[in-house]
């Protein structure tokens, strides 16, 4: 190492070679760029490292944890915030991160936060790192559905519910919404319901 400014550096540890995932901390120092191409060469390439935790799986795993989180919890407030965060992430690239750096960095609440945590299988797992797979998020979360206490659905793609349905809100009510859509009828059908 020429320069304490300017270097390379890779350590990994594990208790056997053979028997064990050795964990690892790249530094490289060479680079003073946004571009992370030539750092990922040099650890997934050069090294042959990669996430303990592979992008799909992580990406899976925090979007199973919105979902049961937008769908087990009884606050308004967080299934609000839920709703938002997936509108907010729609446009996310393919990029290292973790669901605690996720939630921070759209601002989420701190109840929010915590009831999406809650429905991890470990919540070791909230902190960890994997690449973000855009395609594997949509997968798990692809409709959304409104219930209205007059017994109407609403349900479309989610990341196109807004551009399906326009909500205003009823100017006497804090808490009542009028929606409305437009379309021609395409197909109709009956399911069964909760009695």
């Amino acid at each position: 190492m020429k320069s304490a400014t300017s270097y390379k550096a890779a350590v990994y540890s594990g208790s056997s070679f053979d028997k064990d995932f050795w964990k690892g901390f790249a530094v490289d120092k060479q680079i003073n760029s946004a571009e992370s191409s030539i750092s990922n060469y040099w650890i997934r390439d050069f090294l042959r490292s990669d996430f303990l935790t592979p992008g799909e799986a992580g990406t899976r795993r925090f979007a199973i944890a919105v979902r049961d989180a937008m769908n087990r919890s009884t606050n308004m407030q967080v299934k609000e915030d839920i709703a938002a965060l997936h509108h907010l992430m729609s446009g996310m690239p393919n990029r290292v991160v973790n669901a605690k750096g996720i939630l921070d960095q759209f601002h989420i609440s701190q109840a929010t936060q915590e009831e999406i945590k809650k429905h991890f299988p470990h919540t070791k797992l909230f902190g960890e790192n994997f690449q973000f797979v855009p395609t594997e998020f949509l997968k798990h979360i692809s409709l959304q559905t409104v219930e209205l206490d007059n017994g109407g659905l609403l349900t479309a793609a989610t990341e196109r519910f807004n551009d399906v349905f326009k909500r205003e809100p009823v100017e006497s009510s804090n808490d009542t919404f009028k929606y409305s859509t437009k379309g021609k009828i395409v197909n109709q059908r009956f399911r069964k319901g909760k009695p």
